[in-house]
C-alpha cells in the first residue's frame, strides 16, 4: 500500500542492523514505522523488544540526518477509558501489555528531539478478506446467520479504518512541513450505535443471526471523535463500510 506512493522510495532493512554501512550512502526525508512485535505469547522481554525496535529506528534516522519519523501506533492505547469518546485531548489508559509497548514505543520517538514525529493510532484495518478487525469477524458471523452477542448497545462506534482511507491520510501527511510532535486517532466518520450497526449488517445480509444482549459484560468501549483528522484527510463514513 504505502509502497506505491508516487515519488517516494521504500527502503528495505533490518532494524537490528542500524550499524550497518548500508545506511552510509542513504538519504531519507521521512521514516514511516510499521514495526513492532505481535503479542502471539506474552513474555518478560515482550516490553522491551517493541521499545528495542523503536530506538533502533531513532538511531538509523540519527545515523541518515533523517528528521521526520511517521510512527503507526494503535487505538488500543485508549482501552482503559471510561467516558466512551476518544479525542485528541484525551490522555492514553493502556490496560495490556500490547498497548503499554505501543504507548512506550510513542514516547521514545516523541523524545528523541527530531524535528517531527507524528504518531498514527490505527483502530481494526478493514480490507478484502481481512479477518481480525472486529468489523470483519462481526460481519463474517452475520453472513453464517451466527447469533452475534454484544454489549453497551447504546454506545456509539466508529473504530475501524479501511486501507485506502490509510494509504490517503499518510500521504497527506508527507506533504507536511510543520515541525511539531502530533498525534492522530485515526477511525471512520459518522458513527453508528452499536445497536444500530448490526441491525444494518442483519438486514443488508439477510441475515438469520439473532443479537443477544450481554448484559453481564462491562467492558468500556469508546467511539473516536476525528475533528483533526479530517483536516488531513476526509475519512470515510461508517455506511460506507457496509
Amino acid at each position: 500500500m504505502i509502497l506505491n506512493i508516487e515519488n517516494y522510495n521504500f527502503i528495505p532493512f533490518n532494524i537490528r542492523d542500524y550499524e550497518n554501512s548500508f545506511f552510509n550512502n542513504i538519504e531519507c526525508e521521512v521514516i514511516i514505522n510499521l514495526a513492532s512485535i505481535n503479542p502471539k505469547s506474552i513474555n518478560k522481554n515482550y516490553i522491551n523488544g517493541n521499545c528495542l525496535i523503536a530506538e533502533n529506528i531513532v538511531k538509523v534516522a540519527r545515523k541518515i540526518n533523517c528528521k521526520r519519523i511517521i510512527n503507526i501506533s494503535a487505538m488500543s492505547i485508549f482501552n482503559g477509558i471510561t467516558n466512551g469518546v476518544v479525542s485528541n485531548k484525551t490522555i492514553p489508559i493502556p490496560l495490556d501489555l500490547y498497548s503499554v509497548s505501543k504507548l512506550m514505543m510513542e514516547n521514545i520517538f516523541v523524545n528523541s528531539k527530531l524535528e517531527q514525529v507524528i504518531n498514527i493510532r490505527l483502530p481494526g484495518v478493514f480490507f478484502d478478506e481481512d479477518e481480525s478487525s472486529i468489523l470483519s469477524r462481526t460481519i463474517r458471523n452475520i453472513k453464517n446467520n451466527t447469533d452475534i452477542s454484544y454489549y453497551n448497545p447504546k454506545s456509539k462506534f466508529n473504530n475501524v479504518i479501511n486501507v485506502d482511507n490509510l494509504y490517503f491520510f499518510i500521504s497527506k501527511l508527507l506533504k507536511f512541513e510543520n515541525k511539531n510532535r502530533v498525534n492522530y486517532n485515526l477511525g471512520a466518520n459518522n458513527p453508528l450505535l452499536i445497536i444500530d450497526l448490526l441491525e444494518l449488517l442483519i438486514i443488508k445480509f439477510s441475515s438469520q443471526s439473532k443479537l443477544i444482549h450481554d448484559k453481564t459484560n462491562s467492558r468500556n468501549s469508546f467511539y473516536i471523535d476525528l475533528e483533526s483528522e479530517n483536516k488531513v484527510y476526509k475519512l470515510s463514513n461508517l455506511i460506507d463500510y457496509i
